[in-house]
């Protein structure tokens, strides 16, 4: 949720102020108006190879990759005179467009790579996506008040930028802490609940008691019921953690 809060702060504020950070910089008004032009080409060069690589490399590794060019970019404006070139500020309008472009059509599956059960994906989701959206509500003001009060937009550029590498680092602790979350899938799950424990007795739909056993030779959950063995329950469906096996077998004994 911060790391979503902090990129978003960051994200809009070139594509509020670009305009009028070129106009400071010697621009003329339809000069850089044109600018907005690279900002849309650059998000709409980069979602789709955004998209592949994250198939191939992982979603996480990629958004962090897409905000530390997002933060590398504004670095680079906010030095003095740079900002002064029209092929520089062209360049930077394509690349801040096409980073923040990507990232927000990344930011949308990451909860997919934090092996959350399903209902817990679906509630990362709405918390990731809403204080991104408070941050991009914030960050456009925010810089404008430091125009305001230093005169430039370099201070404004700084700021987009250290709010990047903050959400980076945020989301990179959020993939280190939850790297042993067990996955919800069939055995995945199975295999990180403790074996020799008590069974634990679900009901069924049709009123009987299901238990759900471990095998203490391969660790791959079964359910018996009655005379009958049938094939493992999807973890991810009972919505299960290793946590809430653990209390329930405290509850169980």
């Amino acid at each position: 949720m911060l790391a979503s809060f902090f990129t978003g702060l960051g994200s809009w504020i070139v594509i509020i102020h670009i305009v009028k950070m070129a106009m400071d910089n010697g621009l003329s008004e339809s000069e850089a108006a044109r600018l907005t032009m690279f900002l849309a080409m650059g998000g709409l060069a980069m979602r789709i190879p955004a998209g592949l690589l994250a198939n191939l490399f992982g979603r996480i590794k990629i958004c962090v990759i897409v905000n530390c060019c997002f933060c590398l970019c504004h670095i680079i404006i906010a030095i003095p005179g740079v900002a002064s070139s029209k092929l520089i500020l062209a360049l930077f309008a394509f690349g801040a467009g096409g980073f923040s472009g990507a990232h927000f059509c990344l930011l949308p599956s990451v909860p997919s790579e934090l092996k959350l059960p399903e209902r817990f994906s679906n509630i990362m989701l709405v918390a990731i996506l809403s204080p991104s959206g408070l941050g991009l509500l914030a960050g456009p003001p925010i810089a404008g008040a430091m125009h305001t009060s230093f005169g430039s937009y370099r201070p404004a550029m700084l700021f987009a930028a250290s709010c990047s590498a903050v959400g980076c680092a945020l989301l990179i602790l959020t993939a280190f802490v939850l790297r042993d979350v067990p996955t919800v899938s069939g055995t995945g799950m199975a295999k990180s609940i403790p074996r020799g424990t008590t069974p634990l007795t679900l009901p069924t739909e049709d009123g009987d008691d299901c238990v759900l056993v471990v095998d203490g030779g391969n660790g791959s959950a079964e359910e018996k019921k009655g005379k009958e063995k049938r094939p493992s329950y999807d973890w991810g469906q009972l919505g299960l953690t290793r946590d809430v096996y653990a209390y329930s077998q405290e509850a169980l004994q």
